[in-house]
């Protein structure tokens, strides 16, 4: 049984209601970057956007 079959939550609409959440990707600029470290920050641009350097 879920938590909203037993009433434990409550499913509520959300009217005229706009979500937005910043995500940031920091790291140090003279730190090597390996192949795997380089594909993940090309991923998440290519999934979420953002600005290229």
């Amino acid at each position: 049984m879920t938590d909203l079959e037993r009433g434990d939550l409550r499913e509520l609409a959300v009217e005229d209601g706009g979500f937005h959440r910043s995500y940031f990707l920091v790291r140090h600029r003279s730190k090597y970057l390996t192949d795997g470290m380089k594909r993940v920050i090309r991923v998440l641009r290519e999934h979420l956007g953002g600005e290229q350097p």
